[in-house]
């Protein structure tokens, strides 16, 4: 996606102007900014210098691991029967609402009313992110917007490098990413 946008860049100015933009998708942008400043503050966030990016599949495996583990418990007995007589694919939809639902709740779109079982699966899906050392997409966008909001200086290094920001297909702009742009107090966003 940024290699595409690159080049559209490309086709809009010059060479020499696109080459001192800073063309990125959202995701990979937040990267750079946690890679740069999140070995500072590992102890206040729990992630050190060589974290990695939490693949699709393995974050399956960790939501199952986490399931496995409210099934095991007194609360989660009639479910574990519920979902072994309905078969895999029952368990499958089960752990992609829990991935949604857990995106959710990390970006505070969750109803306020939570289950048990949700808050259970969310607390041990983050401590098993954090002893792995292993962020997902929506950590990259929270993690960096706290850096912005928490860490003096943070934020102020990249609105000094930005005088506007171009965010190509704003239609598919989520909440946290606008809330990004603005921690950038771009004087112009233009969409």
């Amino acid at each position: 996606a940024a290699d595409e946008l690159r080049h559209r860049v490309g086709e809009i100015c010059s060479d020499a102007t696109a080459r001192q933009c800073t063309v990125a998708t959202f995701h990979s942008f937040c990267l750079r900014v946690l890679r740069r400043h999140l070995p500072r503050h590992q102890q206040r966030y729990g992630y050190s210098e060589g974290f990695t990016i939490c693949a699709r599949d393995e974050q399956q495996e960790i939501l199952n691991g986490c399931l496995d583990l409210w099934l095991a418990g007194p609360a989660g007995a009639r479910e574990k029967e519920e979902l072994k007589q309905r078969g895999e694919q029952a368990r499958a939809v089960t752990v992609r609402s829990l991935a949604k639902a857990i995106e959710q709740l990390k970006t505070a779109a969750a109803n306020s009313a939570v289950d048990d079982r949700l808050t259970f699966v969310a607390n041990h899906y983050r401590a098993c992110m954090q002893r792995s050392n292993m962020l997902d997409f929506s950590d990259l966008l929270l993690l960096a917007i706290r850096l912005f909001e928490e860490v003096d200086g943070v934020a102020e290094s990249y609105r000094s490098q930005f005088s506007a920001v171009f965010i190509d297909e704003f239609q598919d702009t989520t909440v946290l990413q606008l809330h990004l742009v603005r921690l950038l107090g771009c004087a112009r966003v233009t969409v």
